[in-house]
């Protein structure tokens, strides 16, 4: 069944599963296109309301199957969703004193006051950029504008007063190539992007806990806690086996194995940091190995890394990771505005808006044109 409260996709996985299901990031032929009639989406995929195997979501393509090239009609694409901006909505929509309190909420985190003269009737262009200046002077508060704070501590799983979480929130709300600077710029001692950073590796100080977070943060994707009748892990103790040889021996069980393959491989990328964040060589007194392959749960992509230095770089490229940006920011925004709730589902018109934050994001690449893309939606508008 599906599940589209948080953006996301319950799949069935299969009766040997943690739980029997997993939830994994909707990317169904019919949003990508635009199209959110609900109607029976093609190539295996299932439009919102109905219910996809992993092999459906698979077989499906969407994006990462492919970076560019030319869609329907010859139109040129960049994972598969039209390399240009969306078409402008028109009216009408909402009165513009509304349509600012909604931006309001979202850019501020509270409703505030007119930011100047408001126009006689609300327009597209004029949404778009009161937007983007509210963005811009929110820039100015010491933690950073407090949309992009909610999305770093949702996704990354941080508290909003973290250090950490202020410093990125800052970084991220300048940036030109978000995904670039979150997941592959180099910093310290073998450190790359937010992942790095030793109070996220202390926050999840195992594998499995930084797999399953790397999931959520980077493909908008997750698993549910494993049922009482999985073995646990064994204990960290035990001196004699490694954490990737601990993973490994729980892994040969099959009930074990069809989740943890999802987000072990993502996980061990960051074996050469201890529970602490700290950089080792040396795991139970054998020599660190955070190589490894994952491969995509939608569009199949493969990635083959011998540690986060060089994962980072391709998660960062990846057409999954840049929609799933796409996809927490508007939920969140959706959140902040009041225009949904904590656990509500987003509805049939959601996610054609959904569609044209992707295809904004996924053009621009850059931060500002994703805000500007969110505030234009049918959502904040109508």
């Amino acid at each position: 069944m599906r599940n589209i409260s948080t953006g996301l996709l319950f799949i069935s996985c299969s009766s040997m599963a943690c739980s029997g299901h997993y939830l994994v990031g909707q990317m169904d032929d019919h949003a990508i296109a635009g199209d959110s009639s609900g109607g029976s989406a093609a190539a295996g995929g299932s439009s919102a309301g109905g219910s996809a195997t992993a092999g459906d979501s698979a077989r499906a393509g969407g994006p990462g199957a492919g970076k560019g090239g030319a869609g329907q009609g010859g139109v040129k694409t960049e994972c598969e969703l039209p390399v240009s901006d969306p078409a402008a909505l028109t009216a009408p929509f909402a009165e513009p004193d509304v349509v600012w309190q909604r931006l309001s909420l979202w850019l501020n985190g509270v409703a505030m006051g007119a930011p100047g003269p408001m126009p006689s009737s609300t327009t597209y262009d004029w949404s778009g950029q009161v937007a983007l200046d509210a963005f811009q002077l929110s820039r100015q508060d010491p933690t950073g504008p407090f949309a992009t704070l909610q999305y770093v501590t949702t996704a990354f799983d941080l508290e909003p007063d973290s250090a950490i979480a202020g410093d990125w929130t800052n970084r991220l709300a300048s940036s030109v190539e978000p995904l670039q600077l979150l997941y592959a710029t180099p910093w310290g001692q073998h450190r790359t992007g937010i992942f790095g950073e030793p109070e996220w590796l202390t926050r999840h100080p195992r594998a499995v806990s930084r797999g399953v977070n790397m999931l959520r943060s980077v493909f908008n994707q997750m698993v549910p806690p494993p049922p009482p009748s999985v073995p646990p892990l064994l204990p960290v103790d035990d001196t004699n086996l490694s954490s990737r040889e601990r993973l490994a021996q729980h892994r040969a069980n099959p009930t074990c194995a069809v989740c943890h393959t999802l987000f072990d491989p993502l996980g061990l990328a960051l074996e050469h940091f201890d529970m602490t964040g700290n950089y080792r060589e040396l795991d139970a007194g054998k020599p660190v190995d955070s190589s490894g392959t994952y491969t995509s749960t939608y569009s199949r992509q493969l990635f083959s890394f011998q540690s986060m230095e060089d994962l980072g770089p391709q998660l960062a490229q990846s057409c999954e990771a840049r929609v799933a940006f796409a996809d927490l920011n508007f939920r969140r925004a959706l959140l902040d505005a009041g225009l949904l709730l904590e656990g509500e589902d987003i509805t049939l018109a959601h996610q054609k808006d959904l569609t044209r934050v992707r295809q904004t994001f996924v053009h621009h690449h850059d931060y500002p044109s994703l805000i500007r893309a969110i505030a234009q939606t049918n959502a904040f508008l109508r």
